[in-house]
């Protein structure tokens, strides 16, 4: 397979609480149940997802996370104009 030349060793610092950070994410579910403007993504995700959703005249964007991955989403046009 040939020979590791480097090996990163991680630190990890806990930078949030926990039971708010629960509360948060426990928040954020509620983007993707019934109703919520994630609904119809979280059907074809099949893990637990939350997320942020937000929306003007000129673009719609999603950021959303699971335990094991994040992701943001931007729909919109670079010249400021309306999307129809």
């Amino acid at each position: 397979q040939g020979n590791i030349l480097a090996e990163e060793k991680t630190e990890r610092t806990q930078v949030a609480d926990p039971v708010a950070s629960a509360l948060l994410t426990n928040m954020m579910q509620s983007v993707f149940e019934r109703g919520g403007t994630g609904y119809r993504v979280a059907n074809i995700l099949n893990r637990p997802v939350a997320g942020k959703t937000g929306s003007t005249d000129y673009d719609a964007w999603l950021s959303g996370f699971t335990p094991q991955l994040v992701s943001t989403v931007w729909v919109g046009y670079d010249q400021n104009r309306k999307v129809d």
